[in-house]
């Protein structure tokens, strides 16, 4: 489909002040009221700027590829759940290949999300957002499938030290875990920052999942890690991974429900998109 953004003639209702409150895209100050012509009061960045974030704008065709992403962008945080000794070969191998397919999903999820919009080049900051969000998710994902390997492997071999794993190992892990999260709120909050009209409570919603998966995945993944390294296999361990696994469900369930409204908003946006793109004029 031709791009014919840059061929439309404006029109008076292009040069209307804003109606709507819209954040700008640098200091969040609200551009409702101002001329699309002009600059924010606050930061001096041309209004325009911010209206060229219009994920209206954007390819369809990708739009409609990020809204299948939030699909699998579920298995990110199922990473929060790391394997547990299993009983018996069958529970081995169960926990390691459902474990595996989590982390190889995760890796494509990040991969999928970190694809620049088709229409135009993202600027430095963003592609160098990209970019890590590619290199932390693939590292999240593989660290995630050795480390679910290997406890396959020690509990196929009946290893009386199941749980205990390389403290350097645990922590990079950890790591990538959440770098990966915090990179995958940030895409997310840009684009419930990049929606017009603006949704406040959407945006709200990415910006508190943005610190809190990040934050869940310390606690649900480095408090236990804690104890697990310094007392070994304990009921001290096992308890406090179950208390955080526990209280980092509402974290997921809240990532869950922000992934579902995204997958309504990204595709109604391919719609509004290839309006956007159609000629001025041209039949509907």
């Amino acid at each position: 489909m031709e791009d014919t953004r840059d061929t439309q003639p404006l029109t008076v209702e292009t040069l209307d002040p804003i109606a709507a409150d819209l954040p700008c895209a640098v200091c969040s100050y609200n551009l409702k009221g101002q001329s699309p012509a002009g600059t924010c009061p606050e930061c001096g960045r041309p209004v325009a700027r911010t209206l060229d974030e219009d994920l209206r704008l954007a390819d369809p065709a990708w739009l409609r590829s990020q809204a299948v992403t939030m699909f699998w962008l579920v298995a990110l945080a199922l990473m929060n759940y790391r394997p547990a000794p299993a009983f018996g070969p069958f529970d081995a191998w169960v926990t390691a290949i459902s474990s595996i397919a989590i982390g190889v999903a995760a890796a494509y999820a990040c991969w999928r999300l970190a694809t620049p919009d088709g229409y135009d080049p993202p600027d430095d900051t963003t592609a160098s957002l990209l970019r890590g969000l590619r290199f932390a998710g693939v590292a999240a994902g593989t660290l995630h499938a050795a480390q679910s390997a290997w406890f396959a492997y020690r509990n196929l071999n009946l290893d009386d030290d199941i749980g205990r794993v390389s403290p350097g190992f645990y922590w990079l892990h950890l790591a990538a875990i959440v770098v990966a999260n915090w990179l995958t709120g940030i895409v997310l909050y840009r684009f419930a920052r990049r929606l017009r009209p603006a949704n406040p409570t959407l945006t709200l919603h990415a910006k508190i999942i943005l610190w809190a998966l990040p934050l869940s995945q310390v606690g649900s993944l480095g408090l236990p890690g804690v104890v697990n390294l310094v007392l070994g296999p304990s009921e001290a361990a096992a308890g406090a991974y179950t208390l955080v696994t526990w209280s980092m469900s509402v974290v997921f369930y809240g990532f869950v429900l922000l992934l579902g409204r995204f997958v309504e908003v990204l595709r109604r946006t391919a719609e509004q998109a290839i309006d956007a793109a159609r000629p001025v004029g041209s039949a509907s």
